[in-house]
């Protein structure tokens, strides 16, 4: 359990200001369903949730509360969002009540403050704050041997070859998928089981941030404890961890090491005190909530926080996803992560790897920072059976300029484009080789027109892409030679369930359209290609993992609703009305 840290002078109920925090209904309260009516609560104090200490749009749930008094959901969702497609017919109240509950639930824009923009001035915010809020994400133990979640060769993707059976890969942290079926998951939980791994120089560095009083808390979404092996002691673990466990039957609690051997024999832990019940590792499944001390620590924190730092992170998973949007607007934001995001505007982009940023950062910092690294070094030397090698010679980086970057990618453009001319004039006849030249069309494959940014880098350097961009290596950024324009490639597995419609549960949360979100300037431009689109890579899917129904719950009544459609549509009905689904989630 988290320990809450009440320095803060206010309690739990109240902000800084000593306004009462209420709780805000959802709209599936406001209005009655087929099952029966529901009599709408009054707002009351809170002492949970993440009501607490997000900022919510509530003049316009307000609004919508009123107006389902006199209108149907369907009729709503089309006042308050005429730029919605209409959804399909055989879609009921409660569906329709969940996408304008996911509309109106969105985090406010957030406006990139202008005096932020260079690795300089992310060097001298981490020398200067002393109230850093750090979120980190499956990126930072990437290094560690650790699997992503997002990437190509990450969680999903191989859950997707190694277990068919599997509704989608989602499903293995389903909690109703897990209460019937749990053998999946401890077939998998081996390979992320606590005490394998070393903890990684992100790790390190959020562990002297915290000895030199600069770290406020460290909130994490990884259940794999290493920040309690660092020996990080401000920290939350947003969705658990494998440090407890406890029977789904008949409550009984155990430490974490109790169910490590039937973990590693990948065997269901049974409760050796009813003799049946499973025993579940006290990691925040979706469709459960993520507790208590979570939410009170975020009201806690929220208002002393001087910089937010998120790392590996995409963003996908609420609430926490929406931490960085319930601090002041003046405070600084800085994101590490291997690509951009779309759902989230920081003020200092840094995309590559997280260790290798982290590590340029405590050599520009010096100090404890840099015996940091040397320490690590050392470390790592010892465990690779090599204590005799020479320390790592480490090199400060070079900024690229941008003006520099866009003349490299114009060579290789002219490159190619020479190449594109040379193809298109082989057999012409001698009158047309005399007319005026023209410059020919840059038309080329996708792995020819997408250059991977991080593949030019000169040794010991680093691109700065735009005004507030740094490229180092290991990012997933690609420059696009016919539009010209940085692009995000992912090379994601589109999972389709059962009933044959996409359940690929990123295009229902905050990485969707901004123009529907409401979202500031796209982090990002985009491939039109069809299996290339937005994606972070280093979290888990987008699920509102408070939600009183759980994923795979959602997902069987959509699909109900789904196949309610009229039976005698042909082919071209049913694609074009799983078009609109996906595209309304």
């Amino acid at each position: 359990m988290v320990k809450i840290d009440e320095t803060p002078e206010y309690g739990p109920q109240q902000c800084p200001s000593g306004e009462q925090i209420v709780v805000t209904e959802t709209l599936h309260q406001t209005v009655e369903l087929e099952n029966g009516p529901s009599a709408s609560p009054p707002r009351s104090p809170s002492p949970a949730g993440s009501d607490l200490w997000r900022n919510t749009n509530n003049d316009l749930l307000d609004k919508a509360s009123d107006m389902l008094n006199s209108y149907s959901p369907l009729q709503v969702l089309k006042l308050l969002f005429p730029g919605m497609p209409t959804p399909p017919a055989s879609y009921g109240d409660r569906a329709i009540l969940s996408i304008l509950s996911e509309l109106i639930d969105q985090p406010p824009i957030r406006k990139k403050l202008p005096d932020f923009n260079t690795f300089s001035d992310a060097v001298e915010l981490f020398r200067r704050s002393k109230k850093i809020l750090m979120l980190t994400g499956a990126g930072v133990s990437v290094s560690c041997g650790i699997p992503d979640f997002r990437s190509k060769d990450g969680i999903y993707a191989r859950l997707h070859v190694d277990f068919p059976d599997l509704p989608d890969p989602t499903a293995m942290f389903d909690i109703s998928y897990f209460r019937r079926n749990p053998a999946p998951f401890f077939d998998f939980a081996k390979e992320i089981f606590p005490g394998q791994f070393e903890p990684s120089v992100s790790h390190k560095f959020i562990k002297c941030l915290e000895e030199n009083e600069q770290l406020l808390r460290n909130y994490t979404q990884n259940i794999d404890t290493l920040e309690r092996q660092t020996g990080i002691t401000r920290v939350v673990e947003c969705h658990g961890s494998f440090s407890k466990a406890t029977c789904l039957t008949c409550g009984m609690k155990y430490p974490g090491e109790a169910i490590k051997e039937d973990v590693m024999a990948k065997r269901v832990a049974r409760c050796t005190k009813c003799k049946r019940g499973i025993i579940k590792p006290d990691i925040v499944f979706f469709g459960e909530d993520l507790g208590h001390d979570f939410h009170q620590q975020m009201a806690l924190d929220k208002d002393h926080v001087d910089l937010v730092v998120v790392i590996g992170s995409s963003l996908k998973v609420r609430p926490v996803s929406l931490i960085p949007f319930a601090v002041s607007p003046d405070v600084p934001q800085i994101l590490i992560n291997r690509e951009p995001l779309s759902n989230y505007t920081a003020d200092i982009e840094l995309l590559g790897n997280c260790d290798d940023i982290i590590t340029n950062i405590c050599l520009e910092l010096g100090g404890p920072f840099q015996k940091l690294i040397d320490e690590h070094d050392a470390r790592i030397s010892e465990k690779n059976g090599d204590a005799a090698a020479k320390p790592t010679n480490r090199t400060k980086l070079n900024e690229i300029a941008v003006e520099k970057f866009y003349q490299i990618m114009q060579d290789i453009e002219e490159k190619e484009m020479q190449q594109a001319s040379s193809s298109s004039t082989d057999g012409q006849e001698d009158e047309d080789s005399a007319s005026s030249p023209k410059k020919p069309r840059l038309d080329l494959p996708v792995a020819r027109r997408h250059i991977p940014i991080d593949a030019q880098l000169p040794k010991d350097s680093y691109f700065r892409t735009s005004t507030n961009r740094c490229v180092f290596p290991g990012s997933e950024l690609h420059y696009d030679l016919v539009q010209k324009r940085c692009v995000v490639i992912n090379h994601h597995v589109n999972y389709t369930n059962r009933n044959g419609w996409s359940s690929d549960d990123d295009d229902s949360d905050d990485s969707s359209d901004r123009s529907i979100r409401g979202g500031s300037e796209p982090a990002v431009q985009t491939c039109e290609n069809e299996d290339r689109e937005v994606r972070s890579l280093s979290c888990a899917p987008a699920l509102d993992i408070e939600a009183k129904m759980s994923a795979e719950k959602q997902r069987e009544e959509l699909s109900a609703a789904f196949c309610q459609s009229d039976d005698s549509s042909d082919d071209g009905d049913a694609e074009m009305l799983n078009d609109q689904l996906i595209d309304l989630f």
